[in-house]
């Protein structure tokens, strides 16, 4: 799961010294063992003090959850995020009203799939 992204997150961490690094895996929960390597990995750089954060995102909230709860008691804090508001989509990415209900209708898996390519929703 996500190992050469990991390391590469390890040296961004380690060349940042205190500050550290922010690693985010979207999807996790498809990832057959995912919270058993997530766990691993996390352990490792506990142990070894590095500063590298991690943030799971996924859209299964009950297998997010499962995973979770099977093997990461403890080292996790569930937050709950919206959908983008017409307001924050428009500042961030200069959406229409159009646009913006153009994306409410399809779903936030179209959303961030049009935020990740930064294209036009609705054109």
């Amino acid at each position: 799961m996500a190992g050469r992204e990991w390391e590469r997150a390890r040296i961004v961490a380690k060349d940042a010294g205190k500050r550290g690094a922010v690693l985010a895996v979207d999807e996790a929960q498809k990832v057959s063992g995912w919270s058993d390597a997530v766990k691993r990995l996390w352990d490792e750089d506990t142990h070894a003090s590095l500063p590298l954060r991690v943030v799971l995102l996924g859209s299964a909230p009950l297998l997010v959850q499962r995973g979770l709860a099977e093997s990461l008691a403890g080292r996790f804090e569930i937050l709950h995020m919206p959908h983008w508001s017409f307001a924050e989509m428009r500042t961030a990415f200069g959406c229409s009203l159009e646009q913006y209900l153009y994306c409410q209708r399809r779903g936030p898996r179209f959303v961030r799939a049009v935020l990740l390519a930064r294209g036009q929703p609705g054109s």
